[in-house]
């Protein structure tokens, strides 16, 4: 399959009523309630081979639970209902690795949440890959994506205000990031592919705590002590358990201290090659405040 051109079209908001059902149901009322928007969206999708589904709510630490899910889980089923109306081949859908919460990543189909933002990506996953499509159905598991204008990314540089760092295995431990960069030759390289599985994960791209704290400037970190690390991942995962309201933010945390692991992603062999290199993201922190430095 070779893309010939790409275009943004227009596609509907869903309110947070849409989030009070499963996606299911949530489509099934879109489709009686908004007829001219359903025909004008199977009408935008006419004559395309692939749609990339990139809308939804991006908020990690959101707890609006209807809205996350009305965005992340019913829209994308709405979305993909239209696209098999319009004869599209392929749809792609950006999900994102917090389904699977703390657990390492891989392309399984095995979920387990830790926030509202994750579970609503993994119902929408759910939505998409647990019926028979006409179209060739792809999910895109983004790892934490960043760039000069994304709000985490920004957000980010403000750790350089820390007095110091915490760190485990000297600053070692894996970080699932992406560059916005690689995110889009992902994209390019399911659009161009003859196949692709179903679930694909966004490759690890050799970013460690060491090595944030290195393009940010963090000149102070403090090794943890691995009975230290230990009690502290254990009070983090009770205090989610326990606010759940709060849980974003704590897996936020806990990931820039302990990391987390990711399996190899089948992208290589679908042609995919990263473009944004180390010398990248450090350019990219630099541009933004950080220190810059670690470049080769």
């Amino acid at each position: 399959m070779t893309a010939a051109k790409s275009q943004a079209v227009w596609w509907p908001r869903l309110d947070a009523t849409a989030g009070q059902v499963g996606p299911e149901a949530g489509f099934e009322r879109f489709q009686r309630d908004r007829r001219a928007e359903w025909s004008r969206l199977i009408d935008e999708f006419r004559n395309f081979d692939v749609v990339i589904n990139a809308a939804g709510m991006a908020d990690p630490t959101g707890r609006r639970v209807r809205e996350l899910r009305a965005a992340n889980a019913t829209l994308p089923l709405v979305l993909l209902r239209a696209a098999e109306e319009a004869g599209v081949q392929r749809y792609i859908h950006i999900s994102s690795a917090a389904v699977q919460g703390r657990r390492p990543l891989d392309e399984s189909a095995t979920c387990a949440p830790c926030s509202p933002y994750g579970d609503s990506k993994a119902r929408g996953e759910g939505a998409l890959l647990g019926r028979d499509s006409a179209c060739s159905v792809v999910v895109l598991r983004a790892t934490s994506i960043h760039g000069v204008h994304r709000r985490l990314t920004r957000s980010l540089v403000r750790l350089r205000r820390l007095p110091v760092l915490p760190v485990v295995d000297g600053g070692s431990r894996p970080l699932p990031f992406a560059h916005e960069k690689n995110v889009t030759e992902a994209l390019a390289a399911l659009t161009a592919a003859d196949a692709a599985p179903s679930i694909v994960l966004q490759p690890y791209e050799g970013v460690t705590v060491g090595l944030l704290a290195c393009w940010l400037g963090i000149r102070r970190v403090w090794e943890m002590s691995r009975r230290t690390a230990r009690a502290t991942e254990n009070t983090d995962r009770w205090l989610a358990g326990r606010a759940r309201w709060a849980s974003g933010y704590l897996r936020r945390a806990d990931l820039l201290v302990f990391g987390q692991a990711q399996a190899p992603s089948s992208l290589g062999a679908l042609g995919y090659r990263p473009v944004a290199d180390h010398d990248e993201w450090a350019r990219t922190f630099e541009a933004l405040g950080g220190h810059g430095g670690g470049r080769s």
